[in-house]
């Protein structure tokens, strides 16, 4: 029988699965540990997965061709999305600050009066006792 006559006759129908689990099929996973902050890294980048999940293994599925957002799943709650973490504009470099914001300055107070007190603890002369005998003796002499 020619292939063309067993599709002819053949009368189950061609069975299409759904877009959603031939996605499934073709998903990866790994496990991550979820750091202090709530995040996973992966790939390189950051994901925000949480608090709840603190110091707790997740599993990650994605997929390998798109990883700007990956799934989460654990035992303790519904699998959820999560996307790459986005550092914002204020998180950047630090910035020069305006010549007119800037000031000058000149000698700290504080700074100073560490330097006399310094100074003064220098200069003054610390009696060091060869024996015990001499301390005993200058006890004496003093009472």
């Amino acid at each position: 029988m020619s292939p063309e006559t067993a599709w002819r006759i053949d009368t189950h129908l061609i069975y299409y699965p759904p877009a959603e689990a031939l996605r499934e099929a073709f998903l990866h996973a790994e496990e991550r540990q979820v750091d202090k902050t709530g995040c996973i890294s992966f790939n390189g980048s950051q994901y925000e997965v949480g608090m709840k999940l603190i110091g707790r293994k997740v599993d990650v599925i994605y997929d390998a061709t798109w990883t700007e957002e990956v799934e989460i799943h654990h035992k303790d709650f519904k699998p959820f999305r999560a996307r790459k973490l986005a550092i914002g504009e204020n998180c950047k470099g630090i910035k020069e600050m305006p010549e007119q914001l800037k000031v000058e300055v000149g000698e700290s107070r504080l700074l100073t009066s560490l330097r006399q007190k310094a100074a003064k603890a220098k200069s003054v002369p610390t009696a060091q006792a060869t024996s015990f005998s001499s301390i005993a003796e200058e006890v004496h002499a003093n009472v």
